[in-house]
């Protein structure tokens, strides 16, 4: 029943002996409909999603962090390839004093220097990554 027509009604019976505020009613924050959808709202916030993104969340961080402090990604580093760069200059050196290209001795001469430089590229990011995810790192 409509609560204007409720108090109009018994209004209309007799009036009350003491005063009462009738916009009491306007009054509320939300109305009953707003509120039930605020409520589904804080609802799937308090209960499901903070779960959902937490669970997500320590996933990633723990998955980033075994890459970077475990070395779960056992990939290569700069490091590691930095000794080939001085084999493949004495190849370089020793072709050209035979009179030959390092290509006539090396084949793979080029290709193998611009894998190691895209090794170094990838390992500074690499870094770089890292060094950003310690900053957010609580």
């Amino acid at each position: 029943m409509n609560t204007k027509k409720t108090v109009f009604s018994r209004m209309a019976k007799g009036m009350p002996k003491k005063q009462v505020k009738l916009g009491l009613i306007d009054n509320f924050y939300t109305e009953i409909n707003n509120l039930e959808e605020e409520l589904g709202t804080l609802s799937y916030l308090a209960y499901e999603w903070f779960d959902e993104k937490y669970d997500a969340f320590r996933d990633a961080f723990t998955e980033i962090n075994d890459v970077f402090y475990m070395g779960a990604g056992n990939q290569i580093s700069y490091v590691d390839v930095q000794t080939d760069l001085d084999t493949l200059n004495e190849i370089k050196i020793k072709a050209e004093e035979l009179g030959l290209s390092v290509e006539e001795v090396y084949p793979d001469y080029e290709r193998h220097i611009e894998l190691i430089q895209y090794i170094k590229d990838a390992d500074e990011q690499f870094q770089a990554n890292k060094d950003r995810f310690d900053q957010f790192k609580p």
